[in-house]
């Protein structure tokens, strides 16, 4: 059963976003960026921006997500501009890379393109970053207020330039800076703002969450065999069986 309150936030964020998507309302494809944090996910850092990317491809009306090291701003900033005019734009991050998407974000403002929604994952106040100007129609941003628990890794709300006429919601989780983009409700924050600029219907689904789950057993035949359910980044759900470091089967 889904939460009350998960649909009047949900309620919210459309109906800010349906004031800003009137004049592009008809079949406007919705185009996700995700930037990954400093450190471009190596050791898995940003893991969780690889798992809200995956769960954002199933949304209806997402036809393109797409992750990026935070530093890569230009060759976002050339696809955003190389996207149909029509279609809205999602751009988020994580730490450095949420920084990252309010440059992105201005740098096409500069150039008269909107960029419909902001959402974000614990800004650093270590990495600069831009107010949102009056392209954007929706700016969010899951971070914790405290900034001595993130060592100001995680701490930066989303503020507005003067030209700025949407509206903009900073969510205040005490979640660790390392532990932030895996926490399923932070997750759940950016999904729920890619649901609703997808303006697919009124009550967008929210997809699950990806499965990662391994059995062991012992056969007569091989041995320990370990059988893993996970799902794909592209969404799909798949078993894989493994004896030692050989995969042996995946359906």
């Amino acid at each position: 059963m889904v939460p009350l309150r998960w649909w009047i936030e949900l309620g919210v964020i459309i109906a800010v976003l349906f004031g800003a998507a009137i004049v592009t309302r008809g079949h406007a494809a919705t185009r996700v960026w995700l930037m990954y944090g400093w450190g471009d996910n190596v050791f898995g850092s940003s893991s969780g921006i690889d798992e809200i990317a995956a769960r954002a491809r199933t949304i209806p009306g997402v036809v393109q997500v797409n992750v990026r090291n935070y530093w890569d701003t230009q060759t976002i900033y050339n696809e955003v501009m190389a996207s149909p005019a029509a279609d809205r734009i999602v751009l988020g991050g994580y730490s450095c890379g949420a920084n990252s998407a309010t440059v992105v974000a201005r740098g096409l403002w500069q150039a008269g393109r909107k960029a419909h929604t902001i959402a974000n994952i614990q800004m650093s106040k270590w990495c600069g970053g831009d107010a949102l100007e009056s392209n954007v129609a929706y700016g969010q941003s899951t971070y914790n207020a405290d900034c001595r628990q993130t060592w100001g890794l995680g701490c930066k709300p989303l503020e507005p330039a003067p030209s700025f006429l949407g509206h903009i919601v900073n969510i205040n989780r005490p979640d660790s800076h390392g532990a932030a983009d895996n926490d399923p409700t932070t997750q759940n924050d950016v999904l729920k703002a890619i649901a609703a600029t997808s303006l697919y219907g009124t009550r967008p689904v929210l997809p699950p969450r990806p499965v990662r789950d391994c059995r062991f057993a012992w056969t007569s035949e091989r041995g320990a065999v370990a059988a893993c359910k996970w799902t794909t980044r592209g969404g799909r759900m798949i078993t894989v069986i493994f004896h030692g470091n050989q995969q042996l089967r995946v359906r």
